[in-house]
């Protein structure tokens, strides 16, 4: 849907790995499971074609919690946009045919195992996990929100995620 459009919002549901490896969660929209694999992560916390999920991937460089405090920060500043504009659904998407390489750059074998698993980067802003807190703070405090960002207004969607059996 383009912005402002009316649209029914999309269900989300997400439902946590059942192991402490490497695996994402299992995620569907209107039903349908969404291959992670075939995504690519946004500012490397947004998905694309998800609309309202964010996630946290902490640097391999440094401490996990500078991360996530970006990306609270972001979310938190994204939801403030939407609130403005009254927009109820934030999706990424990405532009047409842009290279794409895996989101993590490391050789640990749990790592690579998991890679067909786990979304994939870009290769320019805002479709590439950087690994430099200095730079993201930047791109994550003033870059443009609305970039590769589709918006719908109207309710929000059903979000659930199933707890664990």
């Amino acid at each position: 849907m383009s912005p402002g459009s009316t649209g029914a919002p999309s269900t989300v549901t997400a439902t946590p790995p059942h192991d402490w490896s490497c695996s994402p969660v299992a995620v569907t929209v209107d039903g349908a499971r969404v291959a992670a694999g075939d995504t690519l992560a946004y500012r490397g916390c947004l998905v694309s074609g998800v609309p309202n999920f964010a996630f946290c991937i902490g640097y391999v460089n440094a401490s996990w919690t500078l991360r996530a405090d970006l990306v609270a920060r972001y979310v938190t500043r994204l939801l403030a946009h939407m609130d403005a504009h009254g927009y109820a659904v934030a999706t990424p998407r990405p532009p047409r045919d842009m290279p794409t390489r895996p989101l993590l750059d490391l050789s640990s074998g749990y790592i690579r195992r998991s890679l067909s698993a786990l979304p994939h980067q870009g290769t320019r802003s805002p479709w590439v996990l950087r690994q430099n807190y200095l730079r993201d703070r930047y791109d994550m405090d003033r870059g443009d929100i609305a970039r590769d960002m589709e918006f719908t207004v109207g309710v929000p969607a059903a979000v659930s995620a199933p707890a664990r059996p």
